[in-house]
């Protein structure tokens, strides 16, 4: 009985693996795994523009020497201050770039200590802005990135807005710090 048991489940074991064997030539391999790749989104100068006029912003090309539009100005006003600001695309497609020139530093002007130090002491608070100084032309910059991705009408007048802010915080600092500099000094001698 043993022998008759034993040959029993052998003969069904082996029926269960060539069933299997057989199922085997209809499965499908599994698909190779593509490395996932990001979705990169970009913007062209046109679509910049479309969105820009869509927006009620009014924006006026900004070219190149050789004429090509590069980019839109656009004018912001906050109270009594209105700033014209360029808005144009990287090569890449991916990022707007949001610059205003601020302050034209000269030798009626000079950069001093006192001021740079004074808008540097501000840096952190306008990131994802940031300053940046011209040797040549002597002029403050503030620039900050707008990030294709994540471009709608919503997202830009939100970035434009906290463009504002920090150009007021900007024009803020120097105004107080030129007014420290322009104040006069006690003579320390009675």
């Amino acid at each position: 009985m043993k022998t008759l048991m034993t040959a029993a489940m052998l003969a069904a074991l082996t029926l269960t693996s060539v069933v299997r064997a057989d199922d085997m030539g209809t499965v499908k391999p599994p698909k190779p795994i593509e490395s996932a790749k990001p979705v990169v989104k970009k913007v062209t100068v046109e679509e910049l523009g479309q969105m820009l006029e869509t927006m009620g912003y009014s924006p006026r090309p900004a070219t190149d020497k050789d004429g090509k539009v590069v980019g839109y100005w656009v004018e912001l006003t906050r109270g009594s201050i209105t700033i014209r600001v360029l808005l144009d695309v990287a090569p890449s497609g991916t990022v707007v770039w949001v610059a205003a020139n601020m302050i034209q530093f000269n030798d009626k002007t000079p950069a001093s200590v006192d001021i740079l130090l004074g808008l540097f002491a501000e840096q952190n608070k306008l990131w994802p802005a940031y300053l940046v100084f011209y040797p040549k032309t002597k002029m403050l910059e503030l620039a900050m990135p707008l990030y294709a991705q994540e471009l709608t009408p919503a997202t830009v007048r939100t970035g434009l807005e906290s463009y504002l802010n920090n150009v007021m915080l900007v024009l803020e600092t120097y105004k107080a710090v030129k007014a420290k500099e322009l104040a006069p000094t006690a003579d320390p001698l009675p």
